[in-house]
């Protein structure tokens, strides 16, 4: 039988990451709230050019529609437990027919973005979102941590955050905001995303012992202890599948 042994230590190893996180004005902004902060960029983004931001999540404009973007976004509503409850996604992206006038027609809903920082979405979350956007909608999940393995995303396209910078850097290298806006929110995000998503977050020694570096309290001043834990726990959760998954005997 495995034995799992847990011991904490308190070394990250990421002094440089947090310094230059403190030295980012794009970060001093996004301290208000992380999970806001970010939404709103990418709204942001999109108002500069709707083109650029689409396709950064796979989507090609038709040049016989226009687009708009609304935050917050109500997907619809049903009653869990006797109680009502909305299902509202962060970023919704709409097309309409330019060339149709009627006041009846109704915009097409191409996009839901449901953004994660600081933590996973619950699968029922995500399941109830993915039937009330329907099937000819686009849904992402944007992630900045790297999802477990095995992860049930119900129909969602994961984009992880890096893969965003990517698509940020290449589609709006041309526009005038890129230097000072652009490149210091894609340079905040890739140093977050080095700190969460470290390599020896956690370790097993030859004994079979797993050591977890947790968070020290710098991270405290960056307002990620709370998605280092949650990471933590994730990897902790994948751990005991791998070690015991082929042990358990069910009756």
């Amino acid at each position: 039988m495995t034995n799992i042994q847990i011991d904490m230590d308190n070394n990250l190893n990421c002094n440089k990451e947090l310094k230059e996180l403190q030295e980012n004005p794009m970060f001093k902004f996004s301290m208000s709230s992380l999970e806001l902060f970010h939404p709103n960029f990418l709204e942001w983004l999109f108002d500069q050019n709707y083109s650029a931001f689409l396709k950064c999540f796979g989507i090609e404009v038709e040049t016989n529609k226009e687009y708009t973007i609304e935050r917050e976004f109500c997907l619809g509503s049903n009653k869990i437990d006797g109680k009502k409850k909305n299902w509202i996604t962060d970023i919704a992206v709409f097309a309409k027919d330019k060339n149709n006038d009627d006041e009846k027609y109704r915009s097409e809903l191409v996009l839901i973005i449901e953004n994660k920082i600081k933590s996973l979405p619950s699968k029922g979350q995500l399941e109830a979102q993915a039937e009330f956007a329907g099937n000819n909608c686009k849904k992402v999940l944007l992630t900045l941590f790297v999802l477990p393995k095995g992860y049930d995303c119900k129909g969602f396209a994961v984009v992880e955050y890096k893969d965003l910078i990517i698509g940020i850097r290449e589609q709006y290298k041309n526009t005038k905001y890129f230097v000072p806006y652009i490149e210091d929110y894609c340079q905040m995000v890739e140093t977050l995303m080095q700190i969460i998503n470290k390599d020896d977050v956690v370790e097993k020694n030859k004994k079979g012992y797993f050591t977890f570096h947790y968070d020290s309290d710098d991270l405290k001043s960056c307002g990620m202890q709370d998605a280092f834990r949650k990471y933590q726990a994730a990897q902790l959760a994948q751990i005991a599948n791998n070690e015991f998954n082929d042990k358990i005997k069910y009756n």
